[in-house]
């Protein structure tokens, strides 16, 4: 969704409503401040691109005339082979005529590129990362600069810029506009094995200016994943993320300068800003970061243990003091006292981790009680269902085979085995190596 720069929205979607082809299609609706449906745009949508095969993922980003670019992941050209493309559509619900007939392509490179992500170039037009897969090998973060006119930048190198080609998977989860005609990306990487937060800068010309590969937000030996961004109107940016440092998952954040230099005060892997351990985990869960005043944020987070809900703070310039445990309960009084509790579960990988065969799971919970077991990836993709039923009170184990739910072995990689019952949600790391 985007503003229509009028108290309004344009928002996007996929859809697979057509009966003809059973395929995901690209659809955009234009919504009034008033929340009426824009009448000169479709009354279900207008197509911005129904190709043969999926297009998904859609991303999208005001074009400052009322309309907006679209970006998506298009498999036109077979499974497995996936492009990046984009298009515009215009403030009356027009397909502009100068972009090209079924959008423009953005990445054609072989193998798969995926989940686009836009920023707003300050021209209209828009900068789009994705995640990339023509290596053959891993995943890598790319990006490319469209114009409003539906022509490539000049001066961009055909099919993207490389932001980053370290070993293992990049996989940009968000990216912001530099208010300089450039761009702030930010990504989960897996060069250290564990998933850590990586940040490139790349300008309106194509150039990146800080260290090759990226800047490391935060390189903690657990992960950290799917980091957000904002600008702090001073010429600086805030990261929160998932952070599994402590064993739960606990909200961090950083603050950071345009140059991709850590703010005096700040400490090299960031700060941690709730303590419980509850935060929402993988994908659907990611912090929600938004500019605050004097030169600070306002992060918001969901947790899911206690009596769960939506927690905001807001950052100043410098860091936030230590949290403690008393300071997490003076700071967050939803988060119901221990003594109060009724219900309890736990969660491990039992054995070696990493995995080469097999992952032994335990869990155990303190009566009957509905259970779900289901292994996740970086994404917060469900790789494999394990358990969903009821389950007795005591312990209880289950072995993963390192399987999807389709019997293929999985990618050697970071996964996740998330249990959720009762109100609460429980995840532990497994990493599944060849």
């Amino acid at each position: 969704m985007c503003s229509d720069g009028a108290s309004g929205a344009i928002v996007t979607w996929y859809d697979d409503r057509n009966p003809l082809t059973t395929s995901w299609d690209i659809y955009a609706q234009h919504v009034f401040a008033s929340g009426v449906i824009d009448p000169s745009w479709s009354p279900n949508g207008v197509a911005i691109n129904t190709a043969v095969g999926d297009q998904t993922h859609a991303s999208i980003v005001s074009d400052a005339l009322g309309g907006a670019v679209i970006a998506w992941d298009d498999d036109r050209h077979g499974k497995g082979n996936s492009d990046i493309y984009a298009l515009r559509v215009r403030s009356n619900g027009t397909i502009d005529p100068a972009w090209s007939s079924g959008g423009r392509q953005i990445c054609g490179s072989m193998n798969a590129q995926n989940t686009p992500l836009t920023a707003s170039d300050g021209l209209g037009g828009a900068i789009i990362t994705w995640s990339d897969f023509r290596s053959k090998t891993n995943y890598d973060a790319y990006a490319m600069r469209v114009l409003r006119s539906g022509a490539l930048a000049p001066g961009w190198h055909g099919n993207g810029e490389k932001l980053c080609g370290a070993s293992g998977d990049q996989e940009p989860v968000d990216i912001i506009a530099d208010g300089s005609g450039g761009a702030v990306v930010v990504w989960n990487d897996q060069r250290n094995l564990n998933y850590d937060v990586f940040a490139a800068r790349i300008t309106a010309s194509g150039s990146i200016p800080w260290t090759s590969n990226g800047v490391g937000v935060c390189t903690e030996p657990a992960s950290q994943m799917f980091p957000h961004l904002t600008l702090d109107g001073t010429g600086g940016f805030f990261a929160g993320w998932q952070d599994y440092r402590n064993g739960g998952t606990d909200l961090y954040v950083h603050h950071l300068s345009l140059t991709g230099s850590l703010f005096p005060g700040w400490p090299t892997n960031g700060v941690r800003a709730s303590f419980d351990g509850g935060m929402g985990t993988g994908q659907g869960h990611e912090p929600s970061l938004c500019v605050g005043s004097a030169g600070g944020a306002i992060v918001a987070w969901d947790k899911f243990n206690g009596s769960g809900g939506i927690f905001a703070m807001h950052l100043g310039a410098s860091p936030p003091p230590a949290m403690t445990a008393s300071a997490s309960f003076a700071n967050h009084p939803a988060v119901e006292p221990p003594a109060t509790k009724r219900f309890s579960a736990s969660l491990r990988i039992a054995g070696a981790n990493p995995v080469v065969r097999s992952a032994k799971i335990g869990f155990a919970v303190s009566h009957e009680t509905r259970m779900n077991l289901t292994v996740v990836d970086s994404q917060g993709r469900r790789i494999r269902q394990l358990f969903d039923g009821v389950a007795s009170p005591g312990e209880g184990s289950l072995q993963w085979d390192l399987t999807d739910d389709f019997g293929q072995r999985v990618r050697a990689g970071v996964y996740f085995i998330r249990l959720e019952t009762e109100g609460q949600r429980l995840t532990r790391q497994v990493v599944a190596i060849r």
